[in-house]
């Protein structure tokens, strides 16, 4: 169930959530638009770049991706606020998504880490839907580019896309 306290930390919110309600809402698609993790790097990286503070603002979520944004949170009196670590939240959702017929588009790294992603899924998460993988080319993409590979992820008929191109890049 999705009801995260959110606290403003420096220049974005950040959605304080067990890492089972936060993986229970991506999976069952409650929670929709986008979801960053975040550490402390990603903040002080909205706080000198605009462009990436006004997504962290817009989007539906932003996760606790590291422990000092945890100690912030319980400093404030969140006593039970935890990390929410990107490979264990992609685990979870992978898994509960089995049961939602969640489909999946993985998008980022190089097409043998993701033929290895997709078979390493399969062997774990047997059922778990990927209906397809993207290795984009390690440069800044053209606003064409990116609109294409959204029409791709949407034409494979996935309702999660998984980006893995670091910080600031994968937010932006």
């Amino acid at each position: 169930m999705w009801e995260p306290k959110r606290l403003l930390v420096g220049p974005a919110p950040i959605d304080f959530v067990s890492l089972d309600d936060a993986a229970t809402s991506i999976a069952d698609r409650s929670l929709r638009g986008g979801v960053h993790l975040c550490n402390a790097y990603t903040l002080a990286l909205a706080d000198e770049r605009s462009e990436l503070a006004e997504v962290l603002n817009a989007d539906a979520a932003n996760l606790p991706d590291g422990m000092p944004l945890v100690w912030w949170a319980k400093r404030r009196g969140v006593a039970w606020a935890e990390r929410v670590y990107g490979p264990d939240l992609m685990e979870r959702v992978l898994d509960l998504g089995r049961a939602f017929d969640t489909r999946h588009y993985l998008y980022g790294s190089t097409p043998e880490v993701l033929v290895e992603l997709e078979a390493a899924i399969a062997v774990r998460w047997p059922g778990a839907h990927i209906v397809a993988s993207e290795s984009p080319p390690f440069r800044d993409l053209t606003d064409d580019e990116i609109s294409e590979s959204v029409n791709r992820a949407a034409d494979a008929g996935a309702n999660l896309v998984w980006v893995g191109m670091g910080t600031p890049k994968q937010d932006l």
